[in-house]
């Protein structure tokens, strides 16, 4: 329940409502992640739905079309957690990678550019992840041997640089 705007609710279209609703269809979710205006379910297969904004490419469908029911990313499987920040969205993989999506004017993919991405991408040289988090324009990984990398946004310090 919530502002709709952008169909990020996932109940097929853009009205807000003030009370819970069922997402139709919706079933075999293993974790939820909501960002600004976006939604994605993470599915017990390892498969993920997307749906609401994508402004900058957030749902990670290859395009920049808003969506108002929950969509398949049919580029994606062996996913293990997501996260999402404002705008952009990150997937860890089974693997320990990472792949990252959406809006990037301040790195927050970790991709060593500024270009907003469409689709899932995987950060080269990032292995070894146990888990992802995201804020509005950073985000975080928590490695295996307990240490912890940061990219994006620093403006207020929350990359932990000292700086």
């Amino acid at each position: 329940w919530g502002s709709n705007s952008y169909g990020q609710l996932g109940l097929g279209n853009t009205t807000s409502i003030n009370m819970p609703a069922s997402v139709k269809g919706l079933t075999g979710v293993k974790q939820l992640a909501t960002g600004n205006s976006h939604t994605l379910a993470l599915m017990e297969d390892g498969t993920v739905k997307a749906w609401g904004s994508n402004s900058s490419g957030q749902l990670g469908l290859g395009d920049t079309t808003n969506r108002n029911i929950p969509t398949i990313i049919t580029s994606l499987s062996g996913v293990k957690q997501l996260a999402t920040g404002y705008a952009h969205t990150i997937g860890l993989m089974e693997d320990g990678t990472v792949k990252t999506w959406g809006y990037n004017n301040y790195g927050q993919l970790g991709l060593r550019d500024t270009t907003n991405r469409n689709m899932p991408t995987t950060v080269i040289g990032l292995t070894g992840v146990k888990q992802i988090v995201a804020g509005n324009s950073h985000t975080l990984a928590l490695m295996e041997d307990g240490t912890v990398k940061a990219w994006g946004s620093n403006s207020s310090g929350q990359l932990g640089l000292g700086n």
